[in-house]
């Protein structure tokens, strides 16, 4: 059975690349959100095992503020930051809410790969 996936950035590039580079690993994806409430919209409906959040979207509606309500509601949904902003900088607000992951962008295959192996998720390459 394939893992179930939702994708929440801001950056319509950033999500095709995602979405298709996660779908050749044998991810199901099954929502690409383009904010926090739509993700968190997407979990609530679908129940996917993994969130793939970029913390700083455009609108109000973060990805840590996504992770808080998603890891509240669902605590076994993985919920993997992707950010261009190093993980220092969220240091503080990070240290207070439960995420599985952080991945710094620039992102390519190789390393989202090498990440997700890391973290346990089945793929299928």
């Amino acid at each position: 059975m394939r893992t179930r996936a939702i994708i929440a950035e801001d950056e319509s590039i950033l999500r095709l690349f995602l979405s298709m580079t996660l779908s050749s690993f044998g991810l199901d994806i099954q929502f690409e959100a383009q904010n926090g409430a739509e993700a968190l919209n997407a979990v609530r409906e679908l129940r996917p095992e993994v969130a793939f959040l970029d913390i700083n979207m455009a609108t109000k509606e973060d990805g840590l503020d996504a992770c808080v309500a998603i890891k509240a509601e669902y605590p076994d949904t993985k919920v993997f930051f992707i950010s261009a902003y190093p993980q220092k900088v969220f240091r503080k607000r990070l240290a207070a809410i439960d995420y599985d992951g952080y991945l710094e962008k620039p992102v390519n295959r190789e390393h989202l790969r090498v990440f997700l192996a890391s973290k346990e998720i089945t793929l299928i390459v």
